[in-house]
């Protein structure tokens, strides 16, 4: 999984917008605190978050910052992770700690939800 993250100010007096949400992006978390707005996406891959930044939507909302100014600053970066000790699931049935992707129970087939 990999992390974008983009942080802008904006300015409340004027109209914003946001990029379409992917089916790529795993998870997509937005922070905000009086001007300020965080967002923080999971991608599956790097070349999707790069498949998103060149799709013509975002493009486009990328040139209406620039051109009309709806935020007071922008950021954007990503990371990869460097680790990863895998996502395990504790069987609320049996207790058995099994792997997230096995998606069941090692030791009595729980399906987990995940």
């Amino acid at each position: 999984m990999k992390c974008w993250l983009g942080s802008v100010l904006e300015d409340p007096s004027l109209p914003h917008g946001a990029p379409p949400h992917s089916a790529r992006v795993r998870a997509r978390l937005r922070f905000r605190r009086l001007t300020n707005n965080t967002l923080l996406a999971f991608w599956r891959t790097v070349e999707d978050a790069k498949s998103f930044a060149a799709r013509p939507e975002h493009r486009q909302a990328t040139r209406d910052l620039y051109e009309h100014r709806w935020q007071y600053s922008h950021f954007a970066a990503m990371w990869e992770i460097a680790t990863n000790h895998n996502r395990v699931i504790f069987c609320p049935a049996c207790r058995a700690v099994t792997s997230a992707s096995e998606q069941r129970s090692k030791a009595c087939g729980t399906e987990f939800l995940v």
